[in-house]
């Protein structure tokens, strides 16, 4: 006996079973989880970079002073 089923007309998941519905949500959530961390990395990498090109003004101001 399958635990899932696929509609192929519009792409949805059919649990049949209650203990495979909880742990494919887990799955869904650590992927969101995932792809969010992925998402702020990114964002701090980025954050970064415009910190050290304002250092690096910063600096060559005052050295040309």
């Amino acid at each position: 006996m399958e635990k899932q089923t696929f509609k192929k007309n519009n792409g949805a998941v059919v649990f049949t079973d209650s203990d495979r519905y909880s742990i494919r949500k887990k799955v869904l959530e650590n992927q969101k989880i995932a792809g969010l961390v992925a998402k702020d990395s990114k964002k701090v990498i980025n954050s970064l970079r415009n910190e050290l090109s304002e250092l690096k003004s910063l600096v060559r101001d005052l050295l040309e002073k």
